[in-house]
């Protein structure tokens, strides 16, 4: 493995298979790990369970890429044997256990050939790039691209960070942890009862509009951003446990105003659960866990596998530019 030497890199860990890096930025740290599997399935059962044991913390960012030997899924091999049930188990599992999502491509989707012939022709994507949920906030545009080579049976495939990526105005929707606050309802009702003149179908489409109006401008003077809501109290608390802590015997009020900034905390972190659980769109989780690590990564790969980077066009030809993208689909349903 190859840096730039104005990069400041420490090497965390390296063996035949791994190289662990870690990448001291100026605004940033984050974690590197070129991997390459080995051609035995039992050896390669040995490195999946041994990747978790060097795994970064789970707040850090961290990128996995190299020649893993393994696939996830059946549709990543062409040719050979059928894929059976268990053959990539411990690759998913320890996928699954690190918590990384696979980046996904741009290109043709396999990676390796035997090069060989008829029945025998083989073809897997077998090298890929993974990446936990914060390396993925870190980087959002980043995109991979498989690229043809000409010397070797694996492909090249190239990492781009800052992908230009046209952002959309975000739609509407109604939140539901914006019902933990009392006057959202009031807010409500008080748009609905708004006196429109015409047929039922035109006062309700009048009304849901003054209704999102008002929540919009409610939710931005009055219930605010939740994530800016937790770290301005959790200040609070900081400030004030210090400042409890520099007297020899605190008052009873200090004590009392700290326990009503702990129960604020803990109700915004519950409301928090809400929107992330929102998100997920899961209806299997459970609430009460509190867990908006796992919400978050959920929320990052539903995001990755929505996000339609290219489309094929009527004629053929793909299309990669996002108004043409747009217009792919609306004359799609206007012929």
């Amino acid at each position: 493995m190859l840096w730039d030497p104005a990069l400041n890199v420490d090497v965390l860990f390296h063996d035949q298979w791994i190289i662990h890096l870690q990448i001291n930025e100026d605004s940033s740290t984050w974690f590197l790990s070129g991997i390459y599997g080995n051609a035995k399935a039992s050896i390669r059962k040995y490195q999946w369970q041994t990747l978790p044991l060097i795994a970064p913390p789970p707040n850090l960012p961290w990128l996995c890429m190299g020649d893993f030997n393994d696939i996830l899924y059946r549709e990543e091999k062409r040719g050979g044997k059928p894929v059976g049930n268990q053959e990539s188990k411990h690759f998913m599992e320890m996928v699954n256990m690190c918590g990384l999502i696979d980046l996904g491509f741009n290109g043709p989707i396999y990676t390796w050939c035997n090069n060989q012939q008829g029945r025998n022709r083989v073809l897997k994507r077998i090298n890929r790039f993974l990446a936990n949920a914060q390396w993925r906030v870190l980087h959002p545009n980043a995109k991979v691209f498989h690229k043809p080579n000409l010397e070797s049976d694996h492909k090249i495939f190239l990492l781009h960070l800052n992908s230009a990526q046209l952002k959309l105005r975000r739609p509407f929707r109604f939140e539901v942890m914006w019902l933990s606050d009392p006057t959202c309802k009031s807010v409500i009702h008080n748009a609905m009862n708004n006196h429109v003149v015409g047929s039922p179908s035109f006062r309700l489409c009048k009304l849901l509009a003054k209704c999102r109006q008002s929540l919009i401008h409610w939710n931005h003077h009055h219930f605010g951003n939740i994530n800016s809501r937790i770290k301005d109290i959790n200040q609070q608390i900081s400030n004030h446990q210090a400042y409890i802590a520099g007297k020899l015997y605190p008052e009873e009020a200090d004590i009392q105003y700290e326990h009503n900034l702990l129960t604020q905390y803990n109700e915004l972190l519950k409301i928090q659960e809400k929107h992330w659980f929102q998100k997920v769109k899961n209806d299997s989780i459970l609430h009460g866990n509190l867990n908006t690590s796992y919400f978050h990564t959920m929320v990052v790969r539903r995001r990755h596998k929505a996000f339609i980077g290219k489309i094929r066009g009527s004629n053929g030809t793909m299309v990669t530019n996002k108004d043409d993208i747009g217009n792919t689909f609306v004359n799609f349903f206007l012929i």
